[in-house]
């Protein structure tokens, strides 16, 4: 079921631009560039099994991969209408025309027991459809219907009124606008009720795999209520963000979660958390994209999946380098003031003397892997909405005082670890006279042990 949610929204990703349609054959050229760039994205492998071309209209069926790798599994298949005029127009140029495309999911054999089940809900009405109108430059619009959703499961209740999403494609750029519904999630106890959101998404195609831009997803309230409830809650803007920048061979993730508003009897007004990693490895980032495409886990063996994920694994530590790093920052907020807590980690500049000379497949030892790291956690709160939340009984006691600082309304604290020495507020320790021999024993024995 994850597999169809995220497969049948990406054929709206597709691009068709660059392709003619003058007869019904020439656009199966465009079909296959659309499965092509389909299969980039990594997370599915679509396969054609029949193109059968007409001069006015077309149709084709595309198998749905589980990955690339030769025994992979047919998740489900999905099946085009196309509708393409002969020929066209485009700057006083008879030489491109124009189609249109309905893409909807294929009811047979090939859907496993489990997803037709889950189809039930959809009450006959296609699950997902597509409709693609590619105009005379090439340039298409997508439009996507998740249509509604109704499902009972032993005494839950699941109601959920679907998706509409426009997305302008050029070949490049790819530009999004939709809302998605009312969802509802009800017993004899509880509801849950997401209200409708709003989706934007604005990107730009970079390379195999890899778009740049940035999306969000706006929700105004979710509650929870009911006869059982001790009490009520109601969460208020919700806030999904994430934007990719990529820059000279390096990419930058940033991602964003927040509540603005949270009316519970907990000492809590607003939340957020966010989330980055910055330098990490265009190529890098594409080989551990393309190793994890050809990953398919079902029908093997232990030793099969675990030489799989290995190679996965080891694709993956290609996307770190000289300055690759990661940050959290939660920020929570009440009637006492705000609390902010940052924690980070990154490997040092290549042009740091901690760098490996070797480069960072020589590290072998904690030693080693100390060196090349460095950390940092920040901690800086009002002590007031400390105090008013079960935080701040802990605050007082000799354990947080070693690590936490109280001064003019504020609790603070600054632990650093660089260079084998931690530093606690300005007080630095060694870790050679803390660990001893211990930083001299191999990560593989280390991990062992864990």
């Amino acid at each position: 079921m994850k597999k169809l949610l995220i497969a049948l929204p990406l054929v709206v990703g597709g691009s068709w631009a660059g392709a003619s349609y003058f007869t019904g054959t020439q656009t199966q050229d465009a079909y296959d560039h659309l499965l092509a760039q389909m299969n980039e994205s990594g997370l599915v492998v679509l396969v054609n099994e029949r193109y059968d071309a007409g001069v006015v209209n077309s149709s084709a069926v595309t198998h749905v991969m589980d990955s690339s790798a030769a025994d992979a599994s047919v998740l489900f298949r999905l099946q085009h209408a196309i509708n393409h005029s002969p020929i066209g127009v485009n700057e006083g140029v008879m030489r491109v025309g124009a189609a249109t495309i309905t893409t909807t999911l294929l009811h047979d054999e090939a859907i496993p027991e489990s997803l037709r089940e889950f189809l039930q809900g959809f009450n006959d009405l296609d699950p997902v459809k597509i409709d693609t109108a590619v105009k005379f430059d090439g340039s298409m619009v997508h439009q996507l219907l998740v249509n509604a959703y109704e499902y009972q499961y032993e005494d839950v209740d699941v109601r959920y009124d679907g998706i509409e999403y426009t997305l302008e494609n050029d070949g490049e750029k790819m530009t999004g606008v939709g809302t998605t519904g009312v969802l509802v999630i009800s017993s004899e106890d509880t509801v849950m009720r997401l209200s409708p959101g709003e989706i934007s998404n604005e990107l730009t195609l970079e390379g195999d795999s890899i778009v740049s831009g940035g999306y969000s997803v706006l929700f105004d309230k979710l509650t929870v209520t009911g006869p059982r409830v001790p009490v009520s809650l109601a969460l208020k803007s919700i806030d999904m963000a994430s934007t990719v920048n990529i820059l000279d061979g390096k990419v930058d993730f940033d991602t964003r979660y927040s509540i603005g508003n949270i009316d519970s009897p907990l000492p809590l007004n607003s939340a957020s958390i966010d989330t980055r990693v910055w330098g990490v490895s265009l190529s890098g980032l594409e080989r551990y994209v393309e190793v994890a495409s050809q990953m398919a886990v079902s029908d093997l063996s232990p030793d099969e999946l675990a030489l799989k994920l290995s190679a996965v694994i080891e694709a993956a530590t290609g996307i770190i380098g000289p300055g690759t790093g990661l940050s959290y920052e939660l920020e929570l907020g009440n009637d006492g003031g705000k609390g902010n807590l940052l924690a980070r980690g990154m490997v040092v500049e290549e042009t740091s003397p901690n760098y490996p000379v070797a480069g960072l497949a020589s590290v072998v030892t904690l030693r080693d892997a100390l060196t090349a790291l460095q950390f940092e956690i920040i901690l800086d709160t009002d002590s007031a909405a400390i105090d008013q939340s079960p935080l701040g009984m802990f605050m007082g006691m000799p354990a947080a005082q070693q690590f936490i600082v109280a001064e003019g309304g504020k609790y603070k604290s600054d632990i650093t670890v660089q260079d084998l020495v931690v530093d606690i507020n300005g007080n630095p320790m060694s870790l050679e006279m803390m660990l001893g021999k211990a930083l001299d024993m191999p990560l593989a024995t280390l991990m062992d042990s864990i």
